[in-house]
């Protein structure tokens, strides 16, 4: 009994014992078989005539057959007797007599599997080997770096001022608020507008405590793009807003003068400096004969960023009053570090601050918190 089928069935009156064994029927019948005649078809097609395949005779011989009843003959024109086809080993999807030379060159495939895990590899160390990635939470740190950086940020700046007023037991509490926004112009001109909101309160500067929103001072800043790698620099007006609320906030003029920043990248380095001069114009009510609006400003910084967003910060932030002949001298030091809040960055800032110099009422120390919100 032929192995290929469990199950056996009358054979059609025309099989011979080779058609017998392929379908895998018991003895002749004279009952019809409507499919024999499109078996039997395939059977020579597959088959060919005048042809001997060497897996043939190699079968024959495996299943204990000489090679006088193998399946085809070597000689040209030589009669040739169909056998039964090769059996299946269970649990194979060839026959267990398949040569290789009838299969896909197993060579071939696995030499091009070899080529492909190997540019794979290649590229994935590549990539790893890269630092600081376009995006990467290093890249955008270092850009936060700089006050007109092309992003737009919304800082939110808590200044906390200890040792101030005439008993030098005054504290004061400064939020200012800091949008940058970005306006792109042409391909090579940019437009970055720079507005700080001051809202203030102070105990023990005077007898009274005072709260209340300071005067608002915008710059814009024309940029345009360099040749020279990591250089920024960016020129333009700056504008006093006379908003205070309070008369101890306010300059009580209206001022105007230019302003520049001049930014450099080198590496993991970022080195920089902003100023600006304001000139008092239109009289504001209330001035009550106070000297006119006349100071310069100037904050020179350095930072030195990390992996992982991480950065450590400097600054001065001078201001020279022309009227008064004083110097104003806070210097601040500390770091800063990116998160994300959900999927929108932000910059985490804590610095010291000391006073260098100042007038009699000023703080003499002071700390300061921050967060940058990144909008891109």
């Amino acid at each position: 009994m032929s192995r290929i089928s469990r199950f056996r069935w009358p054979c059609p009156a025309p099989a011979d014992e080779a058609e017998q064994a392929f379908i895998g029927c018991d003895a002749p019948s004279s009952q019809g078989f409507p499919r024999w005649e499109h078996l039997r078809s395939t059977i020579k097609l597959r088959r060919g005539k005048g042809s001997c395949r060497r897996n043939d005779v190699d079968m024959g011989k495996r299943h204990g057959r000489s090679d006088d009843d193998a399946d085809c003959s070597t000689e040209q024109g030589a009669p040739r007797r169909r056998q039964p086809p090769p059996l299946r080993r269970p649990g194979t999807r060839f026959g267990a007599a398949c040569p290789m030379t009838h299969l896909v060159p197993h060579g071939s495939i696995l030499a091009l599997a070899a080529a492909i895990l190997a540019v794979a590899v290649t590229g994935h160390r590549s990539a790893a080997q890269t630092s600081d990635p376009p995006g990467s939470d290093a890249e955008l740190a270092q850009k936060l770096q700089n006050p007109i950086a092309d992003l737009i940020s919304v800082p939110f700046q808590n200044n906390l001022d200890f040792g101030a007023g005439s008993k030098d037991d005054g504290f004061g509490y400064t939020l200012n608020l800091q949008p940058v926004i970005p306006f792109r112009l042409t391909d090579d001109w940019t437009l970055i507008t720079r507005t700080i909101v001051p809202f203030i309160y102070r105990e023990r500067y005077t007898p009274d405590h005072e709260a209340g929103l300071g005067d608002v001072t915008q710059s814009f800043f024309f940029s345009r793009r360099t040749s020279v790698p990591g250089l920024t620099w960016g020129v333009g007006p700056a504008v006093l807003w006379p908003t205070a609320t309070r008369p101890a906030f306010q300059a009580r003029q209206w001022g105007i003068g230019p302003t520049g920043i001049l930014v450099q990248t080198i590496g993991s380095w970022t080195f920089g400096a902003l100023a600006n001069h304001l000139w008092g114009f239109a009289d504001s009510a209330n001035r009550q004969g106070r000297p006119d609006l006349n100071q310069t400003f100037l904050q020179p910084f350095v930072s030195h960023n990390f992996k992982g967003g991480f950065a450590l910060t400097a600054t001065l932030e001078a201001t020279y009053d022309w009227s008064d002949r004083q110097w104003t001298l806070p210097l601040a030091i500390g770091g800063s570090q990116l998160v994300k809040l959900g999927k929108v960055p932000m910059n985490l800032v804590g610095q010291a601050r000391y006073w260098l110099d100042g007038p009699s009422d000023a703080p003499q120390w002071g700390l300061r918190f921050a967060a940058v919100f990144v909008l891109h």
